[in-house]
């Protein structure tokens, strides 16, 4: 590797150090060449460990058996319940990018509102759309166009689930004319103000590097490398489903739910779309600091409004919902015992009568 004195000596120092640096550079050259070689062999063989069919359902654009509604010019999944002439309720998903899934114990209330369900553009099984259709404005006057579909000029009631309880809250400002009443479910963050908080405490989402983890990352990564469509989404969705999804105390929301343990989740859901996500935390946050503000307008909603909260939730729980409420002139909320973030779907028997008795009330 050096070189030697006898070849110094007679050919000069400068001819030595050259030498020298360009024999440093192959031994290097080699070293690299071998860490290339295993890292490539390393990915075939798990690219072909993990071989395998990892189906990703169709979005209404490839599945025309899906219930769906065209609405400004994006095809979204949805279906409606109920008498078409009673009280209009939109059940609000969360994610963004999950589905109306685990709304659907929400059908319950059909039998006197006409309750409808739709996954919102880029989300779940509804048509995908480049990023600068994905919005929060164009969400909002999405909201507007469903509403419209289904009961022109009239109020409706929006139930709204974590960031579904966010939109209704940026809709109800926008519009609050056109909102009888809402239920707003653990919203996640209203504001700058509780974005940094829940940053804070769910570690910027970020969860642990170890060996669990980074295994997720790779196990997801390399089967979504035989996803085949159904769209050009399909993979990455597939991987935000798995990593988002994950049942494990390492994941960065594990404090949604009771002894913050993600395997007590009850948040069914048929796909999620990934690009929709990371365009909603794009728009939150610009040069590493929360700008969001979904209050605006709220001044202007005179009605009460009902905010649900899960006592097992150590993230955005009671603590948070209590002072998220207090943007509203008027709001209440109730914690249900024994629930984290997936209340719903967790205590569907305690949840349901609030919900109706709300919805009876106003």
């Amino acid at each position: 590797m050096y070189v030697k004195l006898s070849s110094c000596i007679h050919q000069g120092i400068t001819f030595c150090v050259v030498m020298t640096i360009k024999r440093w550079f192959l031994y290097a050259g080699k070293i690299l060449g071998a860490l290339l070689l295993l890292i490539c062999s390393s990915a075939l063989i798990l690219y072909i460990y993990y071989w395998g069919d990892y189906a990703v359902l169709a979005t209404t654009v490839d599945d025309p058996d899906l219930p769906s509604i065209q609405i400004d010019g994006v095809r979204l999944h949805a279906e409606s319940h109920g008498p078409a002439n009673a009280p209009l309720v939109i059940a609000l998903h969360g994610g963004p990018g999950n589905d109306y899934r685990a709304l659907l114990d929400l059908k319950q209330l059909s039998d006197r509102y006409r309750v409808v369900f739709y996954d919102q553009r880029g989300s779940g099984l509804s048509q995908r759309l480049p990023v600068e259709k994905l919005t929060v404005a164009s969400l909002v006057e999405e909201l507007r166009l469903v509403a419209s579909h289904y009961a022109p000029g009239q109020p409706v009631y929006l139930v709204g689930h974590s960031w579904g309880a966010m939109l209704a809250t940026a809709f109800i400002g926008e519009h609050p004319e056109l909102v009888r009443g809402a239920v707003l479910i653990e919203p996640g963050f209203l504001n700058a103000e509780f974005g940094r908080e829940f940053m804070r405490r769910t570690n910027g989402m970020m969860p642990p590097i170890n060996s669990e983890t980074l295994g997720l990352f790779l196990r997801s990564i390399f089967q979504s490398m035989h996803v085949s469509g159904p769209d050009d989404d399909a993979a990455m969705d597939y991987v935000f489903m798995q990593v988002m999804l994950h049942p494990s105390r390492d994941n960065p929301i594990a404090g949604y739910f009771c002894g913050g343990d993600p395997a007590n989740a009850v948040l069914p859901g048929w796909r999620f779309g990934s690009t929709i996500s990371n365009a909603m935390m794009q728009a939150a946050v610009k040069d590493g600091e929360f700008q969001i503000d979904l209050t605006r307008g709220l001044q202007h909603y005179k009605r009460p409004v009902l905010f649900l909260a899960g006592d097992c939730n150590t993230i955005i729980g009671p603590d948070i919902q209590k002072r998220q409420a207090q943007l509203f002139p008027k709001a209440s909320l109730r914690v249900i015992e024994g629930a984290g973030h997936s209340l719903l779907g967790e205590k569907p028997q305690v949840v349901l009568p609030i919900i109706r008795r709300y919805l009876a009330e106003h």
